[in-house]
């Protein structure tokens, strides 16, 4: 079943404020009893209130499924759900919760403000029709229940239901008895209307007034849908006995009379609404309405016009329909300013209380207002009745005190408790008063500056802000009004005002200055130009100084969007145009675009464009804030860059093209002197066999050994151009090209690694790796004059490195110009985007360090 909750009525008490992620930061005086009473402990967050609820079939309550959730998770802007709460492991208290998100047009972080409505009327949690009993009932002893059927036949009812019959029908109930047989003909139709209405699944709420002998009673009379399985079978009458609360309402109707008498006296205007005529009754005291005659101001519409200044009015308007909305009975208006038929603002505060009819639109509405232009109203304020000062203290959302010199004693409204956390109740004394609550660095000036008052005989004044130390801890910024009355010497007697809690206005004021500060400074800091656009008006309203200093124009202060554009490029304005254009059509919040920008001599600049859009609560284009850079130089720099790359990559072809013919000159040598020389002395054994029959077999045996020779020659030439690494992997081939050195040469040449797995490397760097290894320990064995050599592999930090450290005899770095295999190995590590580093000295070695990112 779906409750409304506009209908039962909402209490803006009984609400909390809490942050997404459930924090909560406020809870209200009447919130935190209604927690007490369901035993809900840690109401710091939102998951410990919610940790025991059911929904309408008892069923617990997932946290998505919860209200709050809903608006969280971006699903709705506003939720409301039916919710019980069985924290006391009693029977189900139920509560219609709901939420809504606040968001700061400051930038603030969002919030979330859940009410909980009491709901009294949810129907029995009966099952099934034909199961129930009379004693079901019997537990709502407090209220009468009768139960009907489709016929409209008394089916059940409880005791309170009996004595009802008894004590107002003079008669009892009987089961299969039509209801109708109960009730005066003339009442037929209206109850027939209320029982379809609620077998049609809605609830019907109405009041009844019956004479008996000297006494009336006023019951409550509630007709409710009965559910079997899902659908509507019967109805439930629900009837309560309200003649105690009827008569207080009636006292307080007295009462309210006398308030809107007092009113009459003490407030500018008094109105009153129809809203089915659409016109304002006022009262014949007032013939004159900010100048106007009653009979020029009476229709709303023309008093809207005429009256409410025009800023003013479609905020008023819109404050007004969400009212209406809300079912609000009272309404209590913000700052409006009226303008007099003179054409004089003046500003008013404004009161008022609405009837709804049945269909929840607003019938008929009593209003108050009064002009709070001039300081009179404060001292009319400050003489209105005890019984008019009481229930201003109560409704007040200000603390209003009063201090009696005599007595040297404040008397607080219930605000301060509210406000502050103090107890109103208390006897608070000036002195206590000076020293528990107004600060330390606040106590000498604020009692300087009310003595100055005394001594002037000021009667009406207003203190600066300072600030008030809360019981907890926190400190609140504080408005204060004071009114002050003296006796016939000049001596005070009492003073009488309000205090006002500023502290989220003096905050929001702070952090505004600061923003304005911050964002000046970044303006004239900055080395971009800074602009801002307002759509509504087509106005580029905003340049910082750049615009001027780097592009030499002097009158923009504002201007149209055309005096822009038409120094756009001719070749990129329509791309430019048509980038802004896109961006607010899809409703994105950030637009970047690079084009070409004409200065002040005429020369067009290279510029990229970063803006901001910002929408409004329509989610319509507002403004647009950007900063322009200018990218020229950057422009520049990266042509430049690509023609060096291009030249640094010709000499990397120029070194591959060199190491290629070297290695090519270094095989023909071997081949040349070794290899070619071994087959000239094979020949020539060969030579002497044939000619020497003698010595054949000698010379046939040292013709086969110096082939042999050839053989391992060209193995061992093979060995030296084909590197081992692409067969037994990075760490295998180092360790024996090193342990290979260290036999041929007797040079102790060590090697050492870590538990990294090299086989993942590149088969092309693995190869770079040992080239450069194999080209530094030729380079130690021609030039170190090293007795020892240590290699280490190794990988940290995502990076590879390769040390070679010989203690041979060094060299200056700075008077030694690196040779070709230097460069050789460099070029081949900066390939894979190394570091190349050498380091030596003359007497104390030499060590190669290469690092590259894996």
């Amino acid at each position: 079943m779906t409750i409304n909750a506009s209908k039962l009525g909402r209490s803006f008490d009984s609400n909390l404020i809490a942050s997404f992620d459930g924090t909560v930061s406020y809870l209200s005086k009447s919130a935190k009893d209604l927690f007490e009473k369901l035993a809900i402990t840690g109401l710091h967050s939102l998951g410990a209130i919610f940790k025991q609820v059911v929904d309408e079939d008892g069923r617990e309550l997932k946290e998505a499924d919860l209200p709050h959730h809903q608006i969280i998770s971006g699903k709705e802007k506003k939720a409301q759900k039916l919710i019980g709460f069985s924290c006391t492991g009693k029977e189900i208290q139920w509560f219609n919760v709901q939420a809504e998100a606040r968001y700061s047009k400051l930038g603030l972080p969002p919030s979330l403000t859940l009410y909980f409505i009491k709901d009294e009327n949810y129907r029995l949690p009966v099952a099934n029709f034909p199961g129930i009993t009379q004693a079901d009932f019997l537990e709502y002893i407090d209220e009468g229940y009768i139960l009907v059927d489709q016929e409209w036949c008394v089916q059940y009812f409880n005791r309170k239901a009996s004595e009802f019959a008894f004590s107002v029908l003079k008669t009892y109930f009987k089961s299969g008895v039509c209801i109708l047989d109960y009730t005066p003909p003339e009442l037929h139709n209206d109850l027939l209307e209320r029982l379809k209405a609620a077998l049609k699944g809605e609830t019907i709420h109405s009041q009844s007034k019956i004479k008996l002998d000297d006494q009336t009673i006023y019951y409550d009379l509630s007709y409710m849908p009965y559910f079997t399985n899902g659908k509507a079978t019967g109805v439930i009458i629900r009837m309560k006995d309200v003649t105690q609360h009827a008569l207080l309402k009636k006292e307080l109707d007295e009462s309210n009379e006398r308030f809107l008498a007092a009113a009459v006296a003490s407030y500018d205007l008094i109105w009153e609404r129809d809203f089915e005529e659409d016109k304002y009754h006022f009262p014949s005291g007032h013939s004159k309405i900010f100048g106007y005659d009653v009979s020029e101001v009476d229709r709303v519409e023309i008093f809207l016009n005429k009256v409410i200044h025009p800023d003013d009015r479609v905020m008023l308007v819109e404050f007004l329909k969400t009212c209406y909305e809300k079912k609000t009975q009272e309404i209590n208006y913000p700052l409006l300013r009226y303008v007099t038929k003179e054409g004089e603002t003046r500003y008013v505060k404004a009161r008022s209380f609405i009837n709804y009819n049945r269909a929840g639109k607003p019938k008929k509405s009593i209003g108050f207002l009064h002009d709070i232009t001039d300081s009179y109203v404060a001292e009319k304020e400050l003489r209105t009745s005890n019984e008019r000062y009481e229930l201003a203290t109560k409704a007040s959302l200000d603390v209003i005190f009063e201090l009696d010199f005599k007595t040297d004693l404040f008397t607080f409204s219930e605000a301060f408790s509210r406000l502050f956390g103090y107890n109103h109740l208390e006897k608070w004394s000036r002195e206590r008063f000076f020293t528990e609550v107004i600060h330390h660095d606040d106590r000498m000036k604020v009692r300087q500056f009310s003595q100055s008052c005394f001594d002037q005989q000021r009667v009406m004044f207003q203190y600066i802000p300072h600030r008030y130390w809360k019981i907890n801890g926190d400190i609140s910024y504080v408005q204060v009004h004071a009114y002050v009355t003296y006796d016939a010497d000049g001596q005070t007697q009492k003073m009488v005002g309000i205090v006002r809690d500023i502290t989220e206005q003096h905050l929001l004021t702070l952090y505004l200055q600061k923003a304005i500060e911050r964002y000046d400074l970044v303006a004239k800091a900055t080395s971009d130009i800074l602009w801002e656009w307002e759509l509504e008006n087509d106005k580029i309203k905003f340049w910082n100084e750049e615009l001027g200093k780097r592009f030499g124009y002097s009158d923009y202060s504002e201007v149209s969007p055309d005096w822009y554009f038409e120094k756009v490029h001719p070749d990129d304005i329509d791309r430019l145009r048509k980038s802004i254009d896109r961006s607010l059509y899809n409703m994105l919040e950030s637009h970047t675009c690079q084009y070409r920008l004409r200065d002040a001599s005429g020369r067009y600049r290279e510029v990229l464009d970063r803006s901001y859009v910002v929408y409004n609560e329509n989610g319509e284009p507002a403004r647009i804030a950007g900063a322009i850079q200018d990218i020229s130089e950057i422009k520049l720099l990266e042509q430049r860059i690509i023609e060096e790359t291009l030249t640094y990559q010709k000499k990397l072809n120029e070194i591959a093209i060199y190491t290629q013919e070297k290695e090519r000159e270094t095989f023909g040598k071997e081949l040349h002197d070794n290899i070619n020389q071994l087959l000239a002395i094979s020949l020539l054994y060969l030579s002497m066999g044939k000619s020497d029959e003698g010595q054949r077999l000698e010379m046939i045996d040292k013709t086969t050994e110096t082939i042999k020779n050839v053989i391992q020659e060209i193995r061992n030439l093979s060995k030296r151009m084909i590197s081992p690494v692409l067969d037994v992997g990075l760490e295998e081939a180092l360790q024996s090209l090193c342990t290979d050195t260290s036999t041929l040469t007797r040079i102790p040449v060590r090697f050492s690694k870590d538990h990294f797995e090299y086989k993942g490397l590149p088969a092309d760097m693995q190869l770079m790796l040992y080239r450069v290894l194999q080209e530094q320990i030729n380079n130690i064995i021609k030039h170190a004059h090293a007795s020892e050599v240590n290699v280490k592999l190794g990988v940290a930090n995502n990076t590879l490195h390769l040390s070679i450290h010989d203690n041979g005899r060094g060299f200056n770095i700075d008077n030694k110009s690196k040779g070709v295999g230097m460069r050789n190995m460099k070029s081949r590590v900066e390939a894979y985007q190394g570091c190349f580093e050498v380091k030596s000295s003359v007497g104390k070695g030499t060590e190669v360090v290469i690092k590259i990112p894996v």
